[in-house]
């Protein structure tokens, strides 16, 4: 993407940050992210919200921040975050942040999609982890590609 001078170049940035996140490598993931996140245009908001979660949760479980810390990040983007038009954010959102309060019955209503329809895997991925001795199953965004 950098040798043909796309600028959608962030988004294989951002799908390697998700590689090194499944491969439990949060500190590379992180810097990728970051990467992607210095690319994208600031009118391209959608991104920029899901890239913040990723670097929130990895950040979390990397030990960087606890998990009131991950909470309070994910809170201060959530208010924009449902002026976003597409609903796929506010899904992210709701669903790792139920899961960090480990609030298992918000969750399972948040499945049922009652604010999204779409298909979820189109953009995220669910991801099982331990950590601190717990078990938590966490939505990762992803970055397609869809014109390559």
């Amino acid at each position: 993407m950098h040798k043909l001078d796309s600028n959608e170049e962030y988004q294989s940035l951002f799908n390697i940050g998700v590689s090194y996140t499944c491969e439990n490598n949060y500190s590379v993931a992180i810097d990728f992210y970051k990467k992607a996140k210095k690319l994208i245009k600031e009118s391209l908001s959608f991104d920029i919200y899901k890239i913040n979660c990723n670097i929130a949760l990895c950040r979390f479980l990397n030990k960087d921040i606890d998990k009131d810390e991950c909470i309070d990040l994910l809170t201060d983007d959530y208010v924009d975050v449902d002026n976003v038009p597409d609903k796929w954010l506010k899904f992210q959102y709701d669903y790792n942040l139920c899961t960090l309060n480990n609030s298992n019955k918000n969750i399972s209503e948040i499945q049922k999609y009652e604010y999204y329809n779409g298909n979820i895997k189109l953009y995220g991925l669910y991801l099982s982890v331990k950590h601190n001795d717990s078990n938590h199953r966490f939505l990762l965004a992803v970055s397609p590609h869809w014109r390559y």
